[in-house]
């Protein structure tokens, strides 16, 4: 392990302008269009641990599109409102994650205000940690709705939120 990957961060901000909000994210690029008109208002709370960066977000509906990195891989998932988020044409339920793949399209349409998460790494680490689940993951520039067994996906759910809460305020949705 080098020195880098034993390193661990955080950084929370507060925005009320979509642009900067989508400039903060990490692992994609995303063109973005908010739903809801009035004030624009999201926080994000972007964690690094070693190779891994976990995002929160407290977000308005939106619509976007764009991609992954070419580099970085990682998993979307809702950390409230259950449904309220489809990844290429797939809703998010409280047990499945969309696995995007390093170079992936992603296209997500949120219908309501909600908190997200991701968690991202390097196209070496994902398909190893796939290769240590036993899974057959989708190639790369494709992506996958994972189905989880619900107490595992809360566990992750929740030592995601728990981590992040270190970084930022609490609690996350009101």
């Amino acid at each position: 392990m080098t020195d880098d990957a034993a390193m661990a961060s955080g950084l929370h901000q507060r925005f009320e302008d979509a642009d900067d909000f989508t400039a903060a994210l990490r692992a994609a690029e995303v063109d973005y269009l908010p739903l809801a008109a009035g004030r624009y208002q999201a926080r994000l709370t972007v964690m690094r641990v070693g190779p891994f960066t976990i995002q929160h977000a407290h977000d308005a509906a939106h619509i976007s599109r764009g991609g992954m990195a070419a580099d970085r891989g990682g998993l979307i998932m809702a950390a409230s409102a259950p449904h309220a988020i489809a990844m290429n044409g797939e809703d998010v339920t409280p047990a499945t994650a969309s696995l995007q793949m390093p170079g992936s399209d992603l296209h997500a349409l949120c219908r309501q205000r909600l908190a997200w998460m991701a968690v991202s790494a390097p196209a070496a680490e994902v398909e190893a940690l796939l290769d240590h689940w036993a899974m057959a993951g989708p190639r790369r520039g494709a992506s996958a709705m994972l189905a989880f067994a619900p107490d595992r996906i809360a566990r992750l759910r929740g030592t995601l939120v728990a981590m992040t809460a270190l970084v930022g305020e609490a609690p996350w949705w009101e």
